[in-house]
């Protein structure tokens, strides 16, 4: 059975259960071959971000854990923190050397070259890159953070902002999109 696929221009990678056997295999994201695949170190591993490294986070010993493989499938580096627990299925995305994860509540910033938590906010949905920043969903509106030490560089409040949502840039509009409403600021 395979778990959420996460797809990007590099590779289209998942996680792969076979019985007991957890893995993440990485595809090509145009022809169909893989590059490798790779024993999770969890059972409940899910890829958050594709690249070199490719990142996937799940429960080790009872701690949440984001284990990094190189492009050849080998493990890189594990990191364990708190800061990483997860409710329900987490997402996120790779950015220049950064690792974005979406836990369910908050945005987590990880330096994955440094194997370093670096920041973590509140946040209601997956974040959005955004020219220099990472446009996150938060209560009451939305927040352009740096990549690098998540500090706000512009902020906007809505009205309707709620769990779940997902943001988008459309040009120069941010489209809010909750389960009851979308909010489109410029």
């Amino acid at each position: 059975m395979y778990g959420p696929l996460l797809v990007t221009n590099l590779a289209a990678v998942a996680t792969l259960t076979c019985g007991n056997v957890v893995q993440v295999v990485s595809h090509d994201a145009y022809a169909d071959t893989q590059h490798w695949a790779a024993d999770a170190t969890s059972t409940d591993a899910v890829v958050v971000g594709i690249g070199n490294p490719t990142a996937v986070l799940g429960t080790v010993g009872g701690k949440p854990t984001l284990t990094t493989y190189d492009d050849r499938g080998q493990v890189r580096s594990t990191l364990t923190d708190p800061r990483l627990a997860f409710t329900g299925t987490p997402t996120g995305t790779s950015i220049d050397g950064q690792t974005l994860v979406w836990t369910g509540t908050a945005v987590v910033g990880v330096d994955t070259l440094g194997h370093t938590v670096r920041w973590r906010q509140p946040a209601l949905g997956p974040p959005r890159a955004n020219g220099n920043g990472i446009l996150i969903s938060e209560p009451g509106g939305y927040v352009l953070r740096s990549l690098a030490a998540g500090l706000v560089l512009q902020q906007a409040r809505t009205a309707g902002s709620a769990a779940d949502t997902s943001l988008a840039r459309v040009g120069a509009l941010v489209v809010d999109a909750g389960p009851d409403t979308v909010t489109v600021s410029g």
